[in-house]
């Protein structure tokens, strides 16, 4: 109401001047678009509106507590925790491959390798194999590492095939040395593939109802460790190395209460030395 006072006032002055009809029309509109300009600058300046001298770390800062809700709540699910016949997608699957693909590793030797078996008649198929390869050096294993097997490959058939979506195998391409004989240490090449499967687990987690296990495949390493192993599996290297597999699925969140873990305090392992 204010404002349309103002502006009578305004057209009376102006009569007063005896300004001519077509500058008085073109006053208004200049008010118009100066009132339009006012407001527009209100709204970049207010708390809504993100300023862009914001500094892009200030940010980030907000995925922080995000990472860390990951790390907690990472958990070995174990596939007769899983509900059967259930999918990862492509977009799924390939997010968590990209994760892994992100790891930490020296001189970017990247020395994981992934072999993926996805769907029940893949997953089975690699059980055939394992279990092949058992059947034909039966007679040179002892009945208790046979026993051992069997009875591990009986759960394995029971629940992989119809509650995990994808089986992932876990490989390791070792690093052949440059012409000095120099390469980076075992050890080194092991750790940036634990770390890899570590990043394919978290990302799994945040994805809510995906489980991850990884089987170091102790109960079958006869056949992990073995040169019909890496042919199977297309690696080239005599030191190439399989360390297990990952097995995803798709699990009840309702249930999330009962995949609860505990750690002793980071400070019983820590030592801060102060000069």
């Amino acid at each position: 109401m204010e404002f349309f006072q103002s502006l009578s006032h305004f057209f009376q002055w102006g009569f007063g001047l005896t300004i001519s009809w077509s500058t008085m029309l073109c006053i208004p509109t200049l008010v118009a678009v100066l009132s339009v300009i006012v407001i527009a600058i209100k709204v970049c300046r207010s708390p809504a509106c993100p300023q862009t001298e914001t500094p892009i770390l200030t940010q980030k800062d907000n995925y922080a507590p995000i990472v860390l809700d990951n790390i907690l709540n990472r958990r070995t699910i174990y596939p007769k925790d899983c509900l059967e016949n259930k999918t990862i997608t492509k977009q799924e699957l390939e997010m968590i491959l990209e994760a892994a693909n992100w790891a930490p590793t020296h001189n970017k030797t990247e020395p994981w390798r992934y072999i993926i078996f996805h769907g029940p008649e893949a997953i089975l198929s690699y059980l055939d194999f394992l279990e092949d390869f058992y059947t034909t050096k039966a007679h040179i294993i002892s009945e208790n590492e046979m026993e051992t097997f069997r009875k591990k490959m009986s759960g394995a058939r029971k629940d992989w095939p119809q509650k995990c979506a994808t089986l992932i195998v876990i490989a390791m391409k070792r690093q052949q040395p440059d012409e000095n004989g120099s390469r980076i240490p075992e050890w080194e090449e092991i750790s940036a593939v634990a770390n890899s499967v570590h990043n394919m687990h978290l990302m799994a987690t945040g994805m809510n109802d995906i489980a991850g296990f990884w089987s170091s495949h102790t109960w079958c390493k006869r056949a992990r460790d073995s040169e019909e192993m890496r042919v199977f599996l297309h690696l080239s290297g005599e030191e190439d190395r399989v360390f297990g597999a990952f097995l995803l699925g798709r699990y009840d969140t309702k249930q999330r209460r009962k995949f609860r873990s505990s750690r002793t305090p980071i400070w019983d392992k820590v030592q801060i030395i102060e000069v």
